[in-house]
């Protein structure tokens, strides 16, 4: 039997666990999910026809549902969504991409304009994304150019989803890392840059990943900084980056000298985005995950049962 949930079903159950368990109207389930509360009561009556909800919940992914609003009472998220974990990275990628996807189709409105990290996590979520036309919506990339990643260079992420929901492209037309810090200024002066900038904290959709400073995180990996770059960065208290903001275990924005060389949105900037989901799931994200949560770069999470449990330990 597949471990991957199937995504009408998940929402089918999280709308019956509400109901049901939680005691909410079904006004107040089709604000939470998005839904009008016609489909609301639609779905209920479905559920009960198809014995998903019988005394109790009949669902297989109950510990799920009760993760997930376990996460949004502790963090006050609008959304959580949580998948099985996996000790197979790769498939725990896939199920938080086909997740995470899933969450931003529907969140995603027309003539939205949509900020998006980059990683791993969010490639997947990109092949899981359904293809849309002419929804007049925009992608604007978070990050500069990496010289390494290939794939997963944000360039080519932001032309992925731009490709897939039929929408403008806009980049920041820079390295990631600029060689100085006067470099990132005088870059970051420049119109086009200050442009996509502007885009960017006026955006309604970020999509976001967290990356963590182990000694397999993308930052590595993809030799975007070295070793003792990398201890340098421990040193500073700093536990992992998300949106190209480094942040401390209290999801405290931190100043380094490798942030100084990077062209990014403040932190206030990246809060003010109404819709921020954050999908990142494994137990070298938890540090990092919980600092965004406490920096307010999600309030619609996507994550694996293990992370979800360390989060609310």
């Amino acid at each position: 039997m597949s471990d991957l949930i199937d995504n009408d079903q998940h929402l089918a159950a999280q709308i019956a666990w509400l109901y049901h368990h939680e005691g909410l109207t079904q006004d107040a389930i089709a604000r939470r999910v998005g839904l009008t509360r016609a489909r609301v009561n639609r779905i209920l009556g479905l559920a009960r026809e198809q014995g998903l909800v019988s005394v109790g919940l009949n669902y297989r992914f109950t510990d799920c549902i009760e993760l997930e609003d376990a996460l949004r009472r502790s963090y006050a998220l609008d959304d959580a969504r949580v998948v099985p974990a996996s000790p197979d990275a790769d498939r725990l990628i896939d199920h938080l991409g086909a997740a995470g996807a899933h969450l931003l189709n529907r969140v995603l409105e027309e003539g939205d304009t949509l900020a998006l990290g980059w990683g791993r996590t969010i490639a997947a979520v990109g092949r899981n994304l359904p293809r849309r036309s002419a929804r007049n919506n925009t992608v604007v990339s978070l990050y500069g150019g990496a010289t390494r990643g290939y794939a997963l260079n944000p360039y080519d992420l932001t032309a992925r989803f731009g490709e897939i929901l039929d929408a403008q492209r806009h980049y920041l037309t820079a390295p990631m890392f600029m060689e100085s810090s006067e470099l990132r200024d005088a870059l970051s002066r420049e119109p086009s840059i200050r442009q996509v900038i502007s885009m960017i904290v006026g955006a309604k959709v970020a999509l976001l990943s967290a990356t963590d400073l182990s000694d397999d995180s993308k930052s590595m990996v993809f030799g975007l900084f070295d070793a003792s770059t990398r201890q340098s960065l421990l040193s500073a208290g700093v536990v992992g980056e998300c949106g190209g903001i480094y942040l401390d275990a209290a999801g405290r924005s931190v100043s380094h000298p490798l942030t100084r060389r990077m062209i990014a949105p403040s932190l206030g900037a990246m809060q003010g985005i109404p819709r921020r989901i954050l999908a990142s799931g494994g137990p070298q994200k938890v540090a990092v995950i919980r600092a965004c949560l406490l920096a307010g770069l999600g309030n619609l999470l996507v994550t694996d049962t293990d992370t979800a449990r360390a989060l609310l330990a």
